[in-house]
């Protein structure tokens, strides 16, 4: 699957999610301190899925400011967790899931067993 990947995601997963097999562009490889408009306008333009852990993101979807990507958007909120579970669990979820599932929905996903699927407006 084909990715964009805010710059707030680790290193880690992304290169997990690389070694997965996923084709992931990093923001903090390609764009680093880019703002969170231009980054949610680049995976409307490649049309790909955005991966962030920025809550933003869903504010500008969902209080109708901006267009998301018809891909879908994933955010995720596992603070609580290691590092190491973390990467786990968000290679699981794309494991798991097709990019057909995540378009037209922004999915959150909370812990290794709850994942929100929430259409776009």
């Amino acid at each position: 699957m084909k990715l964009l990947a805010d710059e707030c995601v680790a290193r880690a997963i992304v290169g997990r999610l690389r070694a997965d097999g996923h084709d992931v562009e990093w923001i903090d490889e390609t764009a680093k301190s880019a703002m969170d408009i231009p980054v949610l306008n680049r995976a409307t333009s490649l049309h790909v899925p955005l991966l962030t852990e920025d809550l933003d993101f869903g504010r500008y979807i969902f209080g109708g400011t901006h267009i998301p990507p018809a891909e879908g958007g994933i955010q995720f909120r596992l603070g609580r967790l290691s590092l190491v579970q973390r990467v786990e669990v968000i290679s699981r979820f794309f494991q798991q899931h097709e990019p057909i599932d995540l378009a037209g929905y922004f999915v959150t996903i909370d812990d290794a067993d709850s994942y929100r699927f929430k259409p776009f407006p």
